[in-house]
């Protein structure tokens, strides 16, 4: 059950970080809001949007095979 509640926190603390980011919020913003330092609210940020780029390259991979396959 720990577990559980342990990955449920941290993925709403993601999505929530992401969230912030898309909407324009600031490294030093996020980090006030979390109670975290400033260098690890811009270390999650820059995770954050390494993942959400990489995820991104991922999908238009997928998308390009399946018009390619599909044609």
């Amino acid at each position: 059950m720990l577990a559980l509640s342990t990955s449920i926190y941290h993925f709403a603390r993601w999505d929530g970080v992401r969230q912030a980011v898309q909407a324009g919020a600031t490294a030093e913003q996020i980090g006030m809001a979390l109670g975290i330092s400033i260098d690890d609210a811009r270390n999650l940020t820059c995770r954050i949007k390494a993942r959400d780029l990489e995820l991104g390259k991922a999908m238009r991979r997928q998308v390009a095979k399946g018009e390619a396959t599909s044609g």
